[in-house]
């Protein structure tokens, strides 16, 4: 088997249980098949000679005719955050969620829908970050990373509830009020997240009334009683004379 035209680039191949070895970039079988040999290192080519096959094994890089090939690029894999369900507390900066994946490097991320409100992705490093400033039911959202050969998602869920009420007082902490005598309404301050609703225990002096939506007392006490200390979610002082 002789070569039509040689390049310094050499293969070597099988052919049935018969080794061959060429020394051609693209040459020409005695058996009139034609041998297209890539330029690059490890290129497979499969020709039908006869009534064989020729298996290319391996072949050197040669010294003219289009040079090595680019790299190949993996798409990513596996995407996944380091929070995932992530709860987060409104007017409260979360703790970084931070991506990982697999195959090839990330060149962008993006989101759909749009994070809850004070939430915000980097495209670039794909990092979630901010303060949530709205209320928002639990919620998925598909964060997707790209690259020149292909991308990868996943669901992130995220739910943004409300802070829990903090630093409740009334406005007169220790009233001392008169038997028969209709009080001025005692009502909550609190900060923090919105109130749902109040309770005290034990109950009030016989003649005062609490709502429980809004947390003020009212009413006109009917019975003396010693001054004593309301229990449970709010704390007060009723007082007698």
């Amino acid at each position: 088997m002789r070569a039509g035209w040689i390049n310094i680039c050499w293969c070597s191949f099988y052919y049935a249980t018969q080794r061959i070895s060429i020394i051609s970039a693209a040459g020409r079988l005695q058996q009139g098949s034609y041998l297209e040999v890539a330029m690059s290192l490890f290129r497979r080519v499969v020709l039908s000679i006869s009534t064989g096959l020729v298996f290319l094994l391996g072949c050197g890089g040669g010294s003219s005719g289009g040079g090595s090939s680019a790299p190949v690029i993996q798409a990513p894999t596996a995407l996944a955050y380091s929070t995932n369900p992530a709860i987060y507390t409104k007017g409260t900066a979360i703790t970084i969620n931070s991506p990982s994946s697999g195959g090839g490097a990330v060149v962008a991320y993006s989101v759909s829908p749009s994070l809850p409100a004070g939430l915000s992705l980097n495209t670039s490093s794909g990092v979630i970050s901010g303060t949530p400033t709205a209320i928002t039911a639990v919620a998925g959202y598909e964060v997707t990373a790209t690259n020149s050969s292909g991308k990868a998602s996943t669901t992130l869920t995220i739910t943004v509830k409300d802070a829990a009420p903090a630093g409740l007082s009334y406005s007169s902490p220790k009233p001392t009020y008169t038997k028969g005598v209709t009080i001025a309404a005692n009502s909550p301050v609190t900060s923090g997240g919105a109130v749902l609703s109040y309770g005290v225990a034990p109950d009030l002096p016989d003649g005062l009334q609490f709502d429980s939506a809004s947390g003020t007392i009212s009413g006109t006490p009917k019975v003396l009683c010693p001054a004593r200390v309301g229990q449970g979610w709010i704390t007060f002082s009723l007082g007698t004379r």
